[in-house]
Order: C-alpha cells, then structure tokens, then sequence
C-alpha cells in the first residue's frame, strides 16, 4: 500500500486521499506531539524527543510493511506506543539510564515494532488497549 503513494499522488489533490501519508519526522521538544487516527506508517518513521513526550496511536494506522522501524533518539524524553492487538514491540536501540515497559498482546504471524536508535535519560512505553470484562472473560472461557 506505501509503495502505492509514489505512483498514485499525482491523481487527487492530498485533502482528498482517503489515508493521508505523513512520513515527516515526529518531533517533540519541550512539549507533546500526538499522531493518530488513519495514517500510513513509514517503514522507517524517525521520532525525536528533547525532553518532551512523543505519543503514537497506531490502533487506526495502517502499517507499510510487516516490520516497521521507528528510527528514535530520545533526550529525556518519553515515547509512548498504543498498539493493536497482535503487534509486537522490541526495543533494540540503546538505552542509557532509560526505562522501558512493553505490555503488549503480540500474535506469531502479527506485524513487528522495531524502537533503535538511541534512548538516553529516556523512557519508551508500548502497551495494547485494556481489554473489556467481556473480552477477558471469553479469553479464559476459552482456556
């Protein structure tokens, strides 16, 4: 669907595309920038957090590939990450004095979220939505 944008932009003005395709880079400093709603995920999608919170919802968002990078370097910063269900989150950047907590529900064929980069001072944060009380107990019903 990404690769579609190049060959297809030039048809409808970009306030007439169904998707909209933001692949600038997230930036926060001293403040909080928040992506979210229907919007195509870059491949590699660069976030940049100088003391500042950096918030992606992604349960609408529309991912180009089945593993997509997010490219951060983060200050005393903060990235959080709300994720649909199935994805998958791993950190590999590296960190210094940071914290992560991932509380995701990953699935073995379900897409991955890459975090590199460098995290310094820093703090990432993924996590699913809460599950309903329905939802909870049809899980251990299941069991």
């Amino acid at each position: 669907l990404g690769e579609l944008t190049g060959l297809t932009g030039d048809l409808s003005p970009q306030e007439a595309e169904p998707i909209p395709v933001d692949d600038r880079p997230v930036s926060a400093f001293f403040g909080r920038m928040r992506r979210e709603g229907r919007w195509v995920v870059p491949v590699k999608l660069p976030l940049l957090a100088l003391f500042g919170t950096v918030d992606l919802d992604l349960r609408q968002a529309v991912l180009q590939r089945r593993h997509v990078v997010l490219d951060s370097l983060v200050v005393g910063g903060r990235i959080r990450l709300l994720v649909p269900e199935g994805v998958q989150v791993n950190v590999t950047g590296r960190t210094i004095l940071s914290t992560r907590e991932v509380r995701t529900r990953p699935s073995a064929d379900g897409p991955t979220i890459e975090i590199g980069g460098t995290l310094l001072f820093g703090s990432v944060k993924a996590r699913s939505p809460k599950r309903t009380f329905r939802e909870r107990m049809k899980g251990r019903l299941k069991r």
